[in-house]
This record gives C-alpha cells, structure tokens and sequence, in this order.
C-alpha cells in the first residue's frame, strides 16, 4: 500500500504564502483545506467527487478504509440478474 503525499504552494508575488497537503490514499485524495482543521475525501478516479469532510487527514483514511471494505463486500455479494435467470 502506498501513500502519496503532494504539497502544492500557492504564490503572492515573489513569496510563497500558503501550502496545501494531498494525500493520495488507495485510489482517493485527501486535500487538506485548512491545516489542521479540515481535510476533504475525493472520490477515485474519473469524477473525483467530494464524498466526505473529516477533522484529520487519519480520520480520512480510516473513513476510506471502512468505504474500501464496504465496497469490497458489496462487489462480493452481488449476482449480476443475468445469472439468476438463465435458462438450465
């Protein structure tokens, strides 16, 4: 498992003045808003949708773990309906 951590700066002028953290976590980002104080969960790839605000960037990636192993189940669980009524 790997974890990707990006920062970009946002510039005034000559002088870097703010950075912001995303942290690229089993396929999602987690973009720290402001720091310390609020960290938003991207969705994978191609929306990348908001899906959740957490209060730090651990919250966050437990929350995608527990949305990982939810999605897992449900791609377990489900019979496709083709299978259900095929004929013998």
């Amino acid at each position: 498992l790997a974890v990707v951590v990006s920062l970009d700066w946002t510039t005034a002028g000559n002088r870097r003045t703010t950075a912001t953290m995303k942290i690229f976590y089993r396929g999602y980002v987690i973009d720290e808003e402001i720091r310390s104080i609020s960290y938003s969960v991207y969705g994978q790839r191609p929306e990348r949708s908001e899906l959740t605000i957490k209060s730090t960037s651990r919250e966050a990636m437990e929350w995608i773990d527990g949305e990982v192993r939810r999605n897992t189940i449900l791609a377990v669980t489900m019979t496709p309906a083709s299978a259900i009524y095929q004929a013998a």
